[in-house]
């Protein structure tokens, strides 16, 4: 296996430690994860995997969405519509919104990262602006009753 994707499987089974419930602390966890991927040797020989061993991977989280454990893969946005259309999203997704000024992408970012990251209680959900400083963001979700 490519060291990316060794180091990628590290962070992926890091991050959902942080988001189930658990006695270890967080600094414990994030620990455990430099200690994983400080393990991870690098050298020439990647080796190869069957395309079954990929395929396997996904008929599990398939069977388990199916089986009612959708949002253990998934995310819900807080936004029915969005939800409903997309399935939520994939607790991996790495979401980018654009779009021109006064078209809501600040509301929509803020909402988005609050109801992942503190009503969902799922690590990861981060927020950045080029255009907007903390203290605006701030300052935004405080005035709509978010912060």
């Amino acid at each position: 296996m490519y060291l990316g994707r060794r180091m990628t499987l590290a962070l992926q089974v890091g991050i959902q430690k942080l988001s189930e419930p658990t006695t270890e602390g967080i600094a414990d966890i994030i620990g455990n994860i430099q200690a994983d991927i400080s393990g991870i040797e690098h050298s020439a020989d990647y080796g190869t995997e069957h395309i079954t061993t990929g395929i396997d991977m996904s008929l599990e989280t398939i069977q388990s969405i199916i089986s009612g454990d959708i949002w253990k893969h998934k995310t819900e946005l807080g936004m029915a519509t969005i939800d409903s259309a997309f399935g939520g999203f994939n607790n991996t997704d790495f979401i980018v919104v654009g779009g021109r000024p006064g078209m809501g992408k600040t509301m929509f970012s803020t909402t988005v990262t609050e109801t992942v990251g503190l009503k969902n209680k799922k690590a990861g959900a981060v927020l950045q602006s080029r255009n907007a400083s903390g203290t605006n963001l701030g300052a935004k979700s405080l005035s709509t009753g978010r912060g």
